[in-house]
């Protein structure tokens, strides 16, 4: 339950936690998000220090190399395009992700393994900066890389106790839906 609260606190502050789902491990068949350590996977995307391995629609492997400086800009960067509906300022979709601390390159949140595998449905409007902008003009059914630099995120204050201030976020987000 606290992990669901922290997804909720960190993503989504709008949301009342009757629509955020259970923690229970419960049979969830999907594989939770991993961080390597290693070396990235040879068919591995990689963008600006980060790589990320794994089919969307399943968790991903992400590897941070957390000795590189962070971008200063939003990236954004496609790694599945989708074909369905775009993402407008005004939607709500429906996503599974992963959220990582670049200087850590540890995982802080998941819909995979917080919100029992299930995704989480909100309007775009109610994110950080860095979602907003980022997931602007993506279509359904892609997967698509997210570093967002702390001006973007959660800046000075950061979200405590899950992320530091001045943190630079990565999330890899699997867009399942989008309602205009």
């Amino acid at each position: 339950m606290r992990r669901t609260l922290v997804a909720t606190a960190v993503l989504i502050p709008a949301l009342a936690l009757t629509g955020c789902g259970s923690s229970s491990d419960g049979g969830s068949s999907s594989p939770s998000p991993t961080v390597s350590a290693a070396s990235p996977a040879a068919d591995a995307f990689t963008s600006n220090g980060v790589s990320v391995s794994g089919d969307p629609g399943s968790a991903p492997t992400v590897t941070i190399d957390t000795t590189a400086t962070p971008p200063s800009e939003l990236v954004v960067e496609e790694i599945t395009k989708g074909d369905g509906k775009k993402i407008g300022p005004n939607s709500i979709v429906s996503v599974q992700y992963a959220g990582y601390s670049w200087s850590t390159g540890q995982e802080f949140d998941s819909s995979w393994t917080n919100n029992g595998g299930q995704p989480i449905e909100f309007p775009l409007k109610g994110v950080i900066t860095g979602w907003q902008e980022g997931l602007n003009g993506v279509t359904e059914g892609s997967r698509v890389l997210l570093i967002i630099p702390p001006d973007k995120g959660y800046g000075e204050a950061g979200s405590p106790p899950v992320i530091g201030p001045n943190e630079t976020l990565v999330f890899v987000v699997d867009v399942e839906k989008v309602k205009s």
